[in-house]
């Protein structure tokens, strides 16, 4: 899928990859998202840090933009979707987020892969949604994040023991089923990868029993790697590692060994 990205951040350090995902109903989420903290970051040479360094991603349908710590519309966004139904059946826990305060803190333990190493958390929006200013000559122009509403999230981050990124989604379940969570990921996997940021693959860990996360999974180029115990707000289950196509090497030596916490 093409896209257009627009970011002034330096690329952050060369090549490495993997980790989870978020997951739902009709291609929903996977394992990461809207769930556990995610990792510490691999450090960078290259400080990513400042209002400079948002990145904004355009597809087709869709805007992508990283969530800000500053936002409450992405704090009630994300309240709201830790505490959808769907978010609670694969994760088991909203991981402590009541209210939108709540979420305000969780944003900023997500703002940390992008301060860091330049990757991080996007809300997703769809364009014909968006409150366009009159004079807004592009999308991205027009968006006004205090107004415009989220229809999912995608989060791309890495460990400091592994080698390439994790890819997740959480889409509201209103949302679902159109193909909005297929054409995001694709753009931030293609982002990803692409020269500006030049990861040479990435991962994704799903669910076993989120057959709409798996599909979507596969869609968007990924093939199923092997599977592994992950450990979720204390809670231990499997996850299926899936990895994009042509990635050569085994999981343990990515960095993706027997158990994997996620906090």
């Amino acid at each position: 899928m093409n896209s257009v990205v627009t970011s002034s951040a330096p690329p952050p350090p060369e090549a490495r990859n993997p980790h989870p995902a978020s997951a739902s109903p009709p291609e929903t989420r996977n394992p990461h998202p809207a769930s556990a903290s995610p990792p510490e970051p691999k450090p960078s040479s290259r400080p990513v840090s400042d209002e400079a360094k948002y990145t904004t991603l355009h597809s087709p349908r869709l805007l992508l933009t990283h969530l800000r710590t500053d936002c409450y519309a992405h704090a009630e966004f994300i309240c709201r979707l830790f505490n959808a139904p769907f978010s609670l059946a694969f994760n088991g826990s909203n991981a402590g987020v009541n209210t939108p305060s709540d979420a305000a803190e969780r944003i900023k333990i997500y703002d940390v892969q992008r301060s860091t190493v330049g990757l991080g958390t996007f809300a997703v929006y769809l364009k014909s949604e968006l409150p366009m200013d009159g004079g807004a000559k592009s999308e991205e122009q027009g968006l006004d994040i205090d107004k415009a509403r989220p229809i999912g999230s995608v989060n791309i981050v890495i460990g400091s023991h592994v080698k390439y990124p994790d890819v997740g989604f959480n889409f509201l379940e209103e949302y679902t089923g159109k193909g909005y969570a297929s054409e995001a990921v694709r753009t931030v996997i293609d982002w990803a990868m692409g020269e500006s940021v030049g990861y040479g693959g990435v991962l994704s860990l799903t669910h076993p029993d989120n057959g709409p996360a798996r599909a979507l999974i596969k869609r968007v180029g990924m093939v199923e790697r092997g599977t592994r115990g992950i450990k979720v707000y204390g809670t231990e289950r499997a996850a299926v590692v899936y990895a994009m196509a042509g990635m050569t090497g085994e999981l343990e030596e990515w960095g993706v060994h027997e158990e994997v916490e996620l906090r």
